[in-house]
């Protein structure tokens, strides 16, 4: 907070309101037994407070970068593993935090998530299929990709739409590797021809 007033950012009295709003929601946690929409308020309530500060970061000519920039982020995955401890099984959770990581360009996190997700969903053939999908599109790693889908058709034998997903998968692997043969074959003609 200091560093986001002093950048000019947010005002002393926002501040203030911050971190009285942060401490009703810390208490709000603090119950016996905290539901998930206690965190998911709190959560809100910080996505909304980074988009603040870099709406208004965005308006100031030549900005510079500090430590409050990164707090919200972070407090936000936070409270996050806060929730997903409580709630595990809680698969809506898992998406909802691996699109918040997907959002914040935050690699490494997104593989890591889907990695901890099918481990407690292991028997969630949308889980599967997105994790191949991020692996695949987001990445670039087909490999990584196919050994999403092996992996989840050993846990969701019957489940014919991630049969579907695999099937689809290897149809438009085999079409790109087709794609790559004829595009090297012309340049190699090319070649040929100088």
């Amino acid at each position: 907070m200091i560093d986001l007033e002093e950048r000019g950012l947010l005002s002393r009295s926002e501040a203030k309101a911050v971190l009285e709003r942060r401490e009703r929601f810390e208490l709000g946690l603090a119950q016996q037994k905290p539901g998930k929409a206690e965190f998911l308020r709190y959560i809100v309530y910080e996505l909304k407070l980074e988009r603040i500060r870099s709406g208004r970061q965005k308006k100031q000519e030549h900005a510079k970068r500090g430590p409050g920039d990164y707090f919200c982020v972070r407090h936000a995955y936070a409270l996050y593993e806060r929730a997903l401890a409580r709630f595990p099984e809680d698969l809506d959770l898992w998406l909802e935090y691996i699109g918040y990581a997907k959002r914040t360009r935050a690699p490494k996190m997104v593989g890591r998530l889907f990695a901890r997700a099918v481990q407690v969903h292991a028997t969630s053939p949308l889980l599967w299929v997105r994790a191949a999908q991020w692996e695949s599109a987001e990445q670039g790693n087909a490999r990584g990709a196919r050994r999403m889908l092996q992996r989840g058709l050993r846990f969701c034998q019957k489940d014919a739409g991630l049969w579907n997903q695999y099937l689809h998968f290897e149809l438009r692997y085999l079409d790109q590797l087709r794609r790559r043969r004829d595009t090297l074959q012309v340049r190699a003609m090319d070649g040929d021809a100088d």
